[in-house]
């Protein structure tokens, strides 16, 4: 039920993640859950769903894997928010490494303005109608207005 409480599940939902993690259901609540689930949502901004959907983010060290790769994609100016928890915790340390390097971190933030400055081009080319020229609605109060 601590679970549910926490992350505003049903028991159905806590089930589906026993399913997929069944260690949950030995981990010390106080130990182990509770500091992972605050710092997940509060610090990392995950919302209940994701860990809901990715319940390995709970097997995790804190100290030795979670809060390392956070405060590592801070520094190098990630998008926090933009990167799915899976992406963040799941690969070996070396993946992580190479995928969250500053230069490819950089790379994905010019690669990504590139794509949205083609965005904004491409709908500024594209012929917008000319506006449909509409008749002037008779004001509501016109009809209480004395004669």
């Amino acid at each position: 039920m601590f679970l549910a409480r926490q992350l505003s599940l049903t028991p159905e939902e806590v089930g589906k993640m026993a399913c997929v993690m069944p260690s949950l259901l030995i981990m010390s609540t106080e130990g182990t859950l509770r500091p992972k689930i605050a710092f997940l949502l509060n610090d990392f901004h995950a919302l209940p769903s994701d860990i809901a959907s990715f319940p390995q983010a709970l097997g995790y060290s804190l100290e030795g894997r979670i809060l390392p790769r956070l405060e590592h994609l801070v520094a190098s100016g990630a998008d926090v928010g933009a990167i799915s928890l899976p992406s963040i915790l799941a690969p070996t340390n070396q993946v992580f490494a190479k995928r969250y390097s500053p230069e490819a971190i950089q790379r994905r933030v010019e690669k990504g303005e590139d794509q949205k400055r083609k965005r904004e081009a491409k709908l500024s080319r594209v012929p917008r109608p000319p506006p449909v020229p509409r008749e002037p609605r008779p004001s509501p109060l016109q009809n209480l207005a004395p004669p």
